[in-house]
C-alpha cells in the first residue's frame, strides 16, 4: 500500500513538472485518477465474484412479496419454453 502511495505522489510530482505552480494540482489530478482505477477494480471484481448476488435474489423476493397474489395484468400472454419443445421446433 505504502509502494502505491509512493508511486503516486511521484506521478503527482511529474505531472506538475518542475518548474509549475506548487498548488498540488498535480496531486489532485493523480488522486483523481487513482481513485477512478481503483473504483473501477472494485467494481470489476464484486461483479466477476457475485458478491451481491444475494442482497439482489432477497430484492426479487421483496418486490414479488409486495406484489402479493395478483395474476397477471391483461393483455400480457406467459409463454413456457422447455428443451422438448425447442428441440422439436429447430430446423432440419
Amino acid at each position: 500500500m505504502r509502494s502505491v502511495a509512493r508511486s503516486l505522489l511521484r506521478t503527482a510530482s511529474r505531472l506538475r513538472g518542475p518548474a509549475g505552480p506548487r498548488d498540488g494540482a498535480g496531486l489532485r489530478r493523480a488522486l483523481f485518477l487513482a481513485t477512478g482505477v481503483a473504483m473501477t477494480a472494485v467494481t470489476v471484481f464484486v461483479y466477476q465474484v457475485n458478491l451481491l448476488e444475494k442482497q439482489e435474489l432477497q430484492t426479487v423476493d421483496a418486490r414479488f412479496e409486495l406484489r402479493g397474489s395478483q395474476g397477471a395484468p391483461p393483455g400480457m400472454v406467459l409463454v413456457e419454453a422447455s428443451s422438448t419443445g425447442c428441440a422439436r421446433t429447430a430446423p432440419p
